[in-house]
């Protein structure tokens, strides 16, 4: 099915912000709206790899006021969330954490709605499958499922990292990224200086460890693999993917594991767009959390 353009709203709501401990040296960048404690429902968004809270905001601005409290979270060695030296990377580690990050925010019958780019979906999919999930439906950003995390998006990232440790470095580490987002992108309006600093910025701020924990990731392996977790997901799986093609999108051997575990999946390519929908096109990917919200029926309708 092909979706068609939107128009984001105005204005986001406004976010807290702060680190919360998932375990022991665990510590994970928040960002939320509304009262966790008191709401039955939960946005859960997920910013991929190279992204960090600020990559959502635009998604946040489509949502506009909503019934649901809104979180946003850097999964570890991610955005703003800590990089320790030896911590577990794997897709599995980083699912349990935000499973026992949710347990401390959430009220015991809260549930989530999750919304998660690239490589970050396939935690969502681990975090579905757990038997005490609170996930009642995944939108996933051009994530198809992956056993690690060495995609082009990291190596992309490892190859920049290097750069960014002296000025004129910085300056062509921008550049070429920069260049790297128009390549997955159709519409590149949304690509502005201050948007390539706010994706770099994480790695800027500590360059050794922003490389040595993008090697990690790139490293880590589950011990279970990803096709024996996704007939577990019990809730319904909305995937958006781009008529671009483009290195990072899911192919045909992703998309085909999905449809043949994922109970109640629905796949739809958005008309001009590549892997970066959520800042091409937030408004869609906004729409499928609210169908999501509203219903399994409605969201895993043909």
């Amino acid at each position: 099915m092909l979706l068609p353009l939107g128009a984001p709203r105005a204005q986001a709501p406004r976010l807290q912000q702060w680190v919360a401990s998932s375990g022991a040296s665990d510590s994970l960048a928040v960002s939320a709206a509304g009262s966790l404690r008191q709401s039955l429902c939960t946005i859960l968004l997920l910013p991929g790899t190279l992204g960090s809270a600020a990559s959502m905001t635009s998604v946040l601005r489509a949502l506009g006021p909503t019934e649901c409290s809104v979180l946003v979270v850097d999964p570890l060695g991610m955005g703003a969330s800590l990089r320790p030296t030896h911590a577990d990377y794997s897709l599995s580690a980083q699912a349990d954490r935000l499973h026992r990050l949710l347990e401390r925010l959430l009220p015991p019958s809260g549930h989530v709605v999750v919304a998660a780019q690239g490589t970050s979906a396939t935690i969502a999919y681990r975090l579905a499958a757990r038997p005490d999930t609170r996930v009642h439906g995944i939108v996933s950003i051009a994530g198809g499922p992956v056993d690690q995390q060495r995609t082009p998006g990291v190596r992309m990232a490892i190859a920049f990292a290097p750069l960014v440790d002296t000025p004129i470095g910085r300056a062509v580490a921008r550049r070429k990224f920069a260049a790297a987002l128009r390549a997955q992108s159709t519409h590149d309006a949304w690509i502005t200086s201050a948007v390539v600093q706010s994706y770099l910025a994480p790695i800027e701020r500590d360059v050794r460890a922003g490389l040595r924990t993008l090697r990690a990731m790139g490293n880590a392996r589950d011990s279970v693999p990803i096709a024996d977790v996704l007939p577990y997901i019990t809730a319904p799986v909305h995937l958006l993917v781009g008529d671009l093609a483009t290195p990072s999108a899911p192919d045909t051997s992703q998309l085909a594991m999905l449809r043949r575990h994922v109970r109640h999946v629905r796949v739809d390519t958005v008309r001009g767009g590549g892997t970066m929908l959520h800042e091409e096109h937030p408004a869609i990917v906004a729409a499928a959390l609210v169908q999501l919200i509203r219903g399994p029926a409605q969201a895993t309708a043909p």
